[in-house]
């Protein structure tokens, strides 16, 4: 093909194209870009028209590519790499000028650290650029398809293992404290095993059945955790807490900042549970990108401030 002919055809098309055949759909697909649905399914109809095929067929509710489709992805995402890092090499990353739409994976704890410094410090320099998390509970697998696919552009949490094709960077260490309403008659204590034993907890259902390094610390000893409220979302355990006699668990910085906005208080955890690692995980396919190391840039900045706490 002649580079005039290159001017016939909007090649804005061809990264809605590879996503379309990662995502098998228009909604998850105009989701991550910001976009409507309606507005990816006529791209999807332009894209047609330009490859005289269809691309891909609506079966049982999904989009399925047609061989046509599958034939032609290795080059296309070939040749969008290859683009973008020309075009990263030929224009630097400006956060004050960007408005892009970042995603992070990550848990509760990690998700309040991050969000309240981000609300904090990305008005100054970067007001138009908008984050988007999403759940990825403690001990679940690393998302590895979504970051490689652009759903996810990292994640950050307690991880084990980091997937072939993905980096990892160790963020910082915590320890996990006991929190529970001002006035509690174990408030500022040191808990014994003995009383783990009688007291009534609160964590999320993303985490039932998911035990964590407490209740594997506590299984050691024949101890299990009594939990009586699996809630949606953390943010609505002080709501609990305040009004009961019942407790969570969480690492000393989200304990620290749910602090400072809660009549909470804090008891110490029996001795010999230890620290646990937090980190973030990256695919490597995307991380010279300059937007994107700008982004990690910023997750350390915000677990360093949280170390403060």
């Amino acid at each position: 093909m002649k580079d005039i002919e290159l001017r016939r055809y909007d090649l804005n098309l061809l990264p809605v194209l590879d996503l379309l055949l990662r995502t098998r759909s228009t909604t998850e697909t105009a989701n991550i870009l910001a976009r409507t649905q309606p507005g990816i399914s006529r791209d999807l109809a332009k894209l047609r028209s330009i490859f005289g095929d269809p691309l891909l067929i609506r079966v049982k509710g999904r989009l399925e590519p047609t061989t046509y489709a599958l034939s032609l992805w290795p080059s296309l995402k070939q040749a969008l790499e290859a683009t973008r890092v020309t075009l990263e090499r030929a224009a630097p990353f400006n956060p004050a000028s960007s408005n892009d739409v970042f995603q992070i994976g990550s848990n509760s704890f990690t998700e309040s650290l991050l969000s309240s410094w981000m609300a904090a410090e990305l008005p100054k320099i970067a007001p138009n650029i908008s984050i988007r998390f999403a759940p990825v509970p403690a001990g679940a697998a690393v998302p590895a398809e979504a970051l490689q696919n652009g759903q996810m552009h990292l994640v950050v949490g307690r991880f084990n293992s980091c997937p072939e094709g993905c980096a990892m960077q160790e963020l910082f260490t915590d320890r996990r404290v006991c929190v529970l309403r001002k006035g509690h008659p174990l408030e500022g204590k040191k808990l014994t095993l003995d009383m783990m034993k009688e007291l009534r907890f609160v964590t999320t259902s993303t985490m039932l059945g998911r035990p964590n390094e407490l209740d594997s610390f506590l299984a050691e000893k024949g101890i299990t955790r009594r939990f009586q409220f699996f809630l949606s979302n953390l943010a609505l355990a002080p709501y609990v807490l305040l009004r009961s006699d019942c407790v969570t668990t969480l690492p000393l910085r989200a304990a620290k900042l749910a602090l400072e906005q809660y009549p909470l208080a804090l008891a110490e955890l029996p001795a010999g549970l230890g620290e646990a690692s937090y980190s973030m995980i990256w695919a490597k396919r995307w991380a010279e990108l300059g937007a994107l190391k700008w982004l990690r840039q910023q997750v350390e900045q915000a677990c360093e401030s949280a170390g403060s706490y």
